[in-house]
């Protein structure tokens, strides 16, 4: 089953969504055999994007294509890859090693570790900026207090310093 240009603009969660459709899986049995909870794969749904155990546990059990599972580019499934491929027929099987190497769940982990690590930057960036604001706030009010003062001692004094 090859994908479409618009699983390129959905979320991980969403593409989850759409391997279950097409397996044809109902939510519970989905849930069973991958390991998780009904309440879980609602979280999921609602996104929550799952751990990199479970999405590799996703990979392996239904033989999703990682590389489609994180940018929804390529095909929906290894087999549909390793079908289309030159690789060799064992014990009437395909081989899916080669394909595992491009499009396995080292390359999720990969790409989500990456993106938890921006994540982590962006949040202790936003953190800094928000600790900046806070101090620029009470910097201001500093400053108006003083020129309160200044103005205070002006009036006080004839109107000189």
């Amino acid at each position: 089953m090859s994908s479409h240009n618009s699983h390129a603009t959905l979320s991980i969660p969403q593409r989850i969504e759409i391997v279950r459709d097409a397996l044809g899986l109902k939510k519970g049995e989905y849930c069973t055999r991958v390991g998780i909870s009904p309440n879980s794969y609602s979280n999921y749904m609602a996104g929550r994007v799952p751990s990199l155990e479970i999405i590799k546990k996703m990979i392996d059990e239904f033989s999703i294509n990682a590389h489609w599972l994180v940018s929804g580019e390529g095909e929906m499934f290894v087999d549909t890859v390793a079908a289309k491929s030159d690789l060799p027929e064992t014990g009437g099987k395909k081989v899916e090693d080669a394909s595992r190497q491009i499009y396995g769940a080292e390359y999720v982990v990969e790409i989500l570790e990456e993106n938890r690590q921006l994540r982590r930057s962006l949040e202790d960036a936003e953190s800094r900026y928000e600790e900046a604001l806070d101090r620029a706030a009470e910097l201001e009010r500093e400053n108006s207090k003083l020129m309160a003062n200044s103005k205070g001692a002006r009036k006080a004094g004839g109107g000189s310093l």
